[in-house]
Parts: structure tokens; C-alpha cells; sequence
């Protein structure tokens, strides 16, 4: 395991094996567990003023994300925003869709007036 892995029990098993030797019997439980190692994630706390934390819940219950999910989320634009100053909030998106192997399809325009 690497430094700051960790394991937790995956599995657990337990055997009873019996057997008669020079007509004594004998019972040998074997008991084993297999642990599946993962890597510690390292939190910090943040201080924000109430009134960012107050818009961060609204903003999270509007798009169904939890309020870390939505710091999270703001955070991520907000980089992805400086490095790339000459993009839209729309191409950013774009991007990180394409990115990640979303492809939503395109809407077409209607003409209401024709479409009534």
C-alpha cells in the first residue's frame, strides 16, 4: 500500500475443516478477510461569508446538487474561466461536455408563426 492508503474489510470468510487422523478427529477453523485498500481524501474548511454560503444553498436546490457539489462546481467554472478568459460560460461547457463524451443533440429552430 501506498503512503495514506488506507483498507477496509472488503469480504470476510470463515471454513471448518474436519479430519480424522489415528482415529482422533480434529476441527480447524480458517477465518480470513480480504481488504480493499483506498486512498484517504484530504478535506479543508473554507470560511465564506454567509451571504455566498446563503446563495450557494439556493443555487444547490435549484440545480439538484449537494452545497459542497455546487462550491464544487463553482469552483471548477471559475478556474476553467481564468485559464481560458476569451470563452463563454457557454464554450466552457461545451468543452467540458465534449471533454467527458457527452454529445446533446442540437435544438432546432421553430418558427412559431408556421409551427401553430
Amino acid at each position: 500500500m501506498a503512503r495514506g492508503d488506507r483498507a477496509r474489510p472488503l469480504a470476510i470468510g470463515v471454513i471448518a475443516v474436519e479430519r480424522s487422523c489415528d482415529g482422533l478427529s480434529r476441527s480447524t477453523i480458517y477465518v480470513w478477510t480480504i481488504y480493499e485498500t483506498y486512498e484517504e481524501a484530504v478535506m479543508g474548511i473554507v470560511n465564506i461569508d454567509d451571504d455566498l454560503h446563503d446563495q450557494l444553498r439556493r443555487a444547490s436546490k435549484v440545480s439538484c446538487r449537494s452545497i459542497n457539489a455546487q462550491a464544487a462546481y463553482w469552483i471548477k467554472i471559475g478556474q476553467l474561466s481564468e485559464r481560458n478568459p476569451t470563452l463563454t460560460f457557454a464554450e466552457i461547457i461545451e468543452r467540458e461536455l465534449a471533454a467527458a463524451g457527452v454529445s446533446p443533440p442540437f435544438l432546432c429552430a421553430v418558427d412559431h408563426d408556421q409551427a401553430a
